[in-house]
């Protein structure tokens, strides 16, 4: 049971990335052998309040349907 939590919370985690299970364990593994070490920093932008994370999503959308000014 402690497990499934885990593995839910995770892909919860990876889903933000945009990141599939399979995907985010590629990335993983990756680091692991390239720094002979597990990786224990990892970090995301969670930190930036949802005021602007809501913002930068905007800005996103906007910039993909070409309504933006230089």
């Amino acid at each position: 049971m402690v497990l499934l939590r885990l593995k839910k919370q995770a892909t919860d985690v990876f889903n933000e990335y945009g990141l599939d299970w399979s995907s985010a364990m590629r990335i993983i593994l990756t680091q692991v052998v390239s720094e002979n070490a597990i990786p224990v920093n990892l970090s995301r932008y969670s930190d930036i309040s949802l005021t602007m994370k809501s913002n930068i999503e905007k800005s996103l959308q906007e910039y993909k349907i070409g309504d933006y000014k230089t």
